[in-house]
């Protein structure tokens, strides 16, 4: 008798495992949407997933490439996608035209939003822009906040000439003369700059007049009170790849280029992708993040945020504050200061503010 009960459990047990469950469970699956092509300042993302970060937690996440913030936003909105890391202000755009949708965690506390130039231009201040010509396209999100920043920088708008033509020209016209800088993202504009051997000059919003939160993980309300525990093993999954990411920059690259089969086989993808990695580390350095840990945000940012989007972009609504944000989720994944002295010293070339 006791033979067979051995038996019987043991029978079981197979066919437990044979259907993927246990004590722990199936993996959930998660469906996530970045906000563009793969590139190398999402690799962290990728390195989640390759080390195992989320799967140790019990979910099974894919990504997906994006369309543009707005556009992840809206789609993780809906429902298409349960999580999405975009534009803080495209969420904030969004939310105030009714989508429900909160940010679980910033990833970056410095905005890449500015203007870049060449070297040898004489581009290097705000007031340097009068008299050039800047290439940009009409619905960019820097484009939309060029005359809050020109405001912040008592810039003549009427001495400085707008080009305006399709996002894939703007470093190709920029390099072939027809532009003096472009209105950029840093962490999309440097990369294919310096890997094709070219030097930039940076002139940084968050530095001049307009310091702003850019990036950051984004899921909707009704998650965030249906599956608080989904929430925090997602947000802590990809915040600890994050750290990988900061504390080990080549192997990150190493493992994203061996994920993103596009980029292999070529330097100048490999140092694109480096470049992104650097860049996205530097946008992350903040005092609340050494103090309270990766994802947190400061209020007072997030207020003056909020408030600049909704000024600026003739929003029909002003979104509470406790529902664009929350910084339940995040806090346990943090660097020592002695991590965090290491960082900084390999991201001194990529502190351009």
């Amino acid at each position: 008798m006791a033979r067979r009960m051995q038996e019987a459990l043991g029978l079981a047990l197979a066919i437990a495992l044979a259907l993927g469950v246990g004590s722990a469970g199936a993996a959930e699956k998660i469906k996530f949407t970045q906000a563009w092509i793969p590139q190398g300042d999402v690799a962290w993302l990728w390195v989640a997933k390759a080390k195992g970060f989320w799967e140790r937690r019990g979910l099974d996440v894919s990504i997906d490439r994006g369309y543009g913030s707005a556009e992840a936003v809206k789609n993780t909105g809906l429902g298409n996608y349960d999580y999405t890391a975009a534009d803080f202000g495209s969420m904030i755009v969004a939310k105030s035209r009714g989508l429900d949708l909160i940010n679980v965690g910033i990833i970056h506390h410095v905005s890449p939003k500015g203007v870049a130039s060449l070297k040898g231009k004489g581009i290097t201040k705000p007031k340097d822009l009068e008299g050039k010509r800047v290439v940009t396209s009409g619905g960019s999100s820097v484009t939309l906040l060029w005359p809050a920043f020109a405001r912040a920088n008592a810039i003549d708008v009427a001495k400085v000439q707008i080009v305006l033509t399709e996002p894939q020209l703007h470093i190709p016209t920029l390099i072939d003369g027809k532009a003096d800088a472009m209105f950029a993202y840093y962490n999309s504009s440097a990369p294919p700059l310096w890997a094709r051997g070219y030097q930039m000059d940076y002139i940084a919003f968050s530095a001049h007049g307009l310091p702003t939160y850019e990036y950051g993980i984004i899921t909707t309300g009704a998650r965030v009170k249906r599956n608080p525990d989904q929430v925090r093993r997602f947000v802590e999954g990809a915040l600890e790849g994050l750290a990988f990411s900061y504390l080990n920059p080549e192997e990150t690259v190493r493992l994203y280029i061996e994920a993103v089969k596009e980029f292999k086989g070529s330097q100048t993808n490999k140092d694109m992708v480096t470049y992104g990695v650097g860049i996205n580390s530097a946008l992350g350095l903040a005092p609340i993040a050494e103090e309270k840990g990766l994802g947190a945000m400061d209020p007072q940012m997030v207020k003056q945020t909020r408030d600049l989007i909704i000024r600026y972009m003739n929003l029909p609504a002003e979104p509470p504050l406790e529902e664009i944000y929350t910084n339940a989720f995040v806090g346990s994944v943090k660097l020592t200061p002695a991590q965090w002295r290491q960082v900084k010293e390999g991201l001194k070339r990529y502190i351009l503010w």
